[in-house]
């Protein structure tokens, strides 16, 4: 959900977006890397990949669905 929050308020690339979850939480970046990783496997996340750097993060419609009900019930 942080990083649900996080992209609601900052334009961050995918890269950046694992920095500030890892920075904000105690999670290891490696290990925010590789969920940020298979949530874009699961079509939840999109953002840049070795074609696209830099594009940024966002949240796709149905992710955003899920946060916004976990943060509305949570």
């Amino acid at each position: 959900m942080m990083a649900h929050r996080l992209l609601k308020h900052e334009n961050l690339t995918v890269t950046a977006l694992a920095d500030q979850v890892s920075r904000r939480s105690a999670v290891p970046y490696s290990t925010v890397k590789w969920n940020l990783r298979s949530l874009k496997e699961m079509g939840l996340l999109k953002g840049g990949d070795m074609c696209c750097k830099g594009e940024k993060a966002r949240l796709t419609y149905e992710a955003q669905m899920i946060a916004d009900y976990f943060e509305r019930n949570h």
